[in-house]
């Protein structure tokens, strides 16, 4: 069918932020090439220093005395420094594995990026929305799963049923729910969505596992909750409407 009023206005205002965020995302990079900049500079001007020195009336062995004592020291005070700095610039330039605004997983944690610059990235903890500061070369150094650059979601949904409950109410569950899926292309992949049994349980329940491909990924994470509790919500209900439940058994334990 054709689009909704709310749909028609949620695509406007996410292309709105789309374009938001690009812009920010180039204002970011920006800054980042302007500290660059900065800091390439400051070492031509120190090497500016050097050559400036070794035209002066100072012998070649006080020459290089002085200049060798001056890198130690340069090195003591900012190797570490020079070290980051380097890393971050892989990182920002090369790497680049997000940019502003997109929804990443960094040490387990959903994150949305708010700022980038040239050694720190500033992110927004989801959903609480909090800031947290995170160095670049730290980034560097760890697993970043980038929601917005990843395709769509796929989710293990397991539901446990009655040992004894039959193969056609299986098979019917299975048939509503991938009518439920596939009226539904807006919002799931109706061509991945597999019900299986997965675990039998020694004779007292069933496990079964239910494949399903949404359209979209945590990117979008509220369009994402509506849909997987749109589902959760059918599935109680069609289960309810087939007799299908499970009952936790009561296992007697005897004293010898």
């Amino acid at each position: 069918g054709g689009l909704t009023l709310h749909e028609t206005m949620y695509a406007m205002e996410a292309l709105y932020r789309e374009r938001r965020t690009l812009m920010r995302s180039m204002h970011d990079l920006d800054n980042a090439v302007g500290r660059l900049d900065s800091i390439l500079l400051v070492v031509v001007g120190i090497i500016d220093v050097l050559i400036g020195i070794a035209y002066t009336n100072v012998t070649a062995s006080a020459y290089l005395a002085s200049a060798g004592s001056f890198l130690l020291a340069l090195s003591f005070m900012m190797g570490s420094t020079a070290q980051a700095v380097f890393e971050s610039c892989v990182l920002v330039f090369l790497h680049h594995p997000f940019d502003v605004g997109d929804t990443v997983e960094v040490e387990g944690e959903r994150l949305r990026v708010r700022e980038m610059y040239l050694l720190h990235t500033v992110f927004s903890r989801l959903p609480s929305n909090s800031s947290m500061t995170y160095p670049n070369h730290l980034l560097l150094k760890t697993s970043i799963t980038n929601h917005r650059r990843s395709g769509d979601l796929v989710e293990m949904v397991t539901v446990d049923v009655a040992w004894g409950t039959p193969t056609r109410l299986i098979q019917a569950l299975e048939g509503r729910m991938r009518s439920y899926v596939r009226n539904r292309r807006r919002d799931f992949l109706g061509e991945g969505f597999v019900l299986a049994i997965h675990e039998l349980w020694k004779g007292h329940r069933l496990t079964l596992r239910i494949i399903l491909p949404y359209r979209g990924n945590w990117h979008d994470g509220l369009a994402i909750l509506k849909r997987k509790t749109g589902f959760h919500l059918a599935l109680r209900e069609v289960m309810d409407d087939l007799g299908i439940q499970y009952t936790t058994p009561i296992f007697r334990v005897q004293d010898t």
